[in-house]
């Protein structure tokens, strides 16, 4: 088995959590749950916790903002 093989299988695709999943994250922050615990229950890393958290704190809502497109290479000036 090479090493490429091994490390592919350990490695999850990191997915954006949906507007439930940072409520739920939320409320258990609220209720005075330790990140790792809401971590290991949900089975989402810690930095995602804690960037649903920070968003919280910092705009009172943790609803992520979707962009609308892909961004220009050139901006019309160019």
């Amino acid at each position: 088995m090479t090493l490429t093989d091994v490390t592919k299988s350990n490695i999850k695709a990191r997915k954006q959590l949906d507007d439930y999943t940072c409520g739920l994250i939320i409320g258990r922050c609220l209720a005075k749950q330790y990140i790792t615990q809401i971590s290991r229950e949900m089975e989402i890393p810690q930095s995602a916790i804690t960037d649903s958290v920070n968003r919280y704190n910092e705009t009172g809502t943790g609803v992520i903002v979707k962009r609308s497109r892909k961004p220009l290479k050139l901006s019309e000036r160019d």
